[in-house]
C-alpha cells in the first residue's frame, strides 16, 4: 500500500520536491494503514477503546510537535552560529539539532507523562551505577 501511494506521487512531482514528496506520502500512507488497521481490529475485537487510544495518540503527537520546535529552533540557531561549511558543518548542525529534539521531546513527554518514557527512565536510572531498581 505504502508503495501504492509513494510511486505515483514521485513521480508526479518536480525533481526539486521528490525527496519531501516520499516523506510526505509515506506519513499519508502509513496514517491510511493505521486507519484501516485499527478499524478492521476492531471489527475483529468488537470494540477498542478508541477515545484512550486517541488521547494516547494526541498526547505523543503533542510531545512529538515539541521535539520538532525544538529541532527546528536548534538547526536555525547553529546555521547562524556554524556556518555550513561542507560536511563537518552540516554533521555538527545534525547532530546537534537531533540530541536537541531528542531532549525536547523527553521532557516534554515526561510533563505530559507518557507513561512508556517513565518507564524507560526509570529502567536507566536502576542501571545506573550505585542505584537500587525500585
Amino acid at each position: 500500500m505504502m508503495l501504492a501511494i509513494m510511486v505515483p506521487v514521485f513521480y508526479a512531482v518536480p525533481d526539486s520536491a521528490k525527496v519531501v514528496s516520499m516523506a510526505a506520502s509515506y506519513s499519508a500512507a502509513y496514517w491510511l494503514i493505521f486507519i484501516v488497521a485499527t478499524w478492521l481490529l476492531s471489527r475483529r475485537l468488537g470494540g477498542l477503546e478508541v477515545a484512550a487510544t486517541v488521547r494516547s495518540l494526541l498526547v505523543v503527537m503533542l510531545a512529538g510537535a515539541v521535539g520538532a520546535l525544538v529541532t527546528l529552533a536548534a538547526v536555525s540557531g547553529m546555521a547562524q552560529v556554524v556556518p555550513e561549511a561542507g560536511r563537518w558543518g552540516l554533521l555538527v548542525n545534525l547532530v546537534v539539532g537531533a540530541a536537541l529534539g531528542t531532549v525536547g521531546f523527553v521532557i516534554a513527554a515526561w510533563v505530559l507523562r507518557i507513561h512508556e518514557v517513565r518507564e524507560v527512565g526509570g529502567l536507566l536510572r536502576s542501571r545506573l551505577p550505585g542505584e537500587r531498581p525500585a
